[in-house]
Formats: structure tokens, sequence, C-alpha cells
């Protein structure tokens, strides 16, 4: 067990390591994570250990007690991350800016977008260019 998730933790720690990573990036990565630990538990508790490939090779594996583990881990990132949860709204502002509803936006974001949203050559560029270069590139500090 401890080989499988470990290998799991090393397989995020590596996706959240790096240069030109935004931190919506490095959100959807723990996001995606969580869920994968929900989705783990579950499986081990009707035991599928499938994604567990080391602990599949064991005899009488006591599926509950890992599930309980992975339950435990799951409960830890919430913990760990929640105050990274009360700014999904911003992330996904800075995500997808042509697509964000104007009206759900704070007031203090709304003008911006607007100005952002009706340039059709900066949306132009948004669906060409990486996220990353389209903040470095082409929004100006002191427009937006």
């Amino acid at each position: 067990f401890l080989v499988d998730i470990t290998a799991h933790l090393n397989d995020l720690n590596l996706r959240l390591q790096g240069e030109n990573l935004l931190i919506n990036d490095m959100f959807q990565t723990v996001t995606a994570f969580e869920v994968k630990l929900k989705l783990w538990h579950r499986q081990i508790k009707n035991n599928n250990l499938i994604h567990f490939e080391t602990l599949s090779e064991q005899n009488h594996v006591n599926t509950e007690k890992y599930a309980a583990l992975i339950n435990s881990l799951s409960q830890d990132f919430e913990s760990r991350f929640q105050d990274f949860r009360k700014h999904q709204q911003q992330f996904s502002i800075s995500a997808t800016p042509f697509s964000v509803d104007i009206n759900m936006l704070p007031a203090n974001l709304q003008l911006e977008c607007i100005e952002l949203q009706s340039d059709i050559q900066l949306k132009e560029k948004f669906l060409q260019e990486s996220l990353l270069d389209f903040y470095k590139l082409y929004l100006s500090k002191e427009k937006y």
C-alpha cells in the first residue's frame, strides 16, 4: 500500500513543481488529486485495487484498513487546501476571463472584465496563446 500511495503522491508532487505554473493550474491539480482520493477510497472499499498494483499482488488484503487510510488522507487534503477553495472564483476568472459571467463577479472587477471581454483582438490572442503567455504578453499592468 505504501509503495502505491507514495507513487501517487510523488506524481502529484512532480506536477506541482517547475516553472511557469499558475496558481489555478496548481489548484486544478490538487482538486483532481482529491477526487482521485475519493475514487480510490470507494474502489478499495469494494475490493477494487486497480490503481494499487503492489497492494493487489498481496494475499488477504484488509481493504477496510486501507480505505480508512485513504479517507484520512482525503480529509487531510480537504483541511490543508480549504483556504484555496475560498479563492476558487478568482482562479476561475483568471483561467477563463472571456467566458465569466460579469454579474457573478465582485463589483471591483466588473468594469475591467467588460473591457477585456469586449476586446476582440485580446480574445483571439487568448485562444492562440498559453494562459501564462497571454497574461505576460498581452495584458498591460496599467489597464488591467
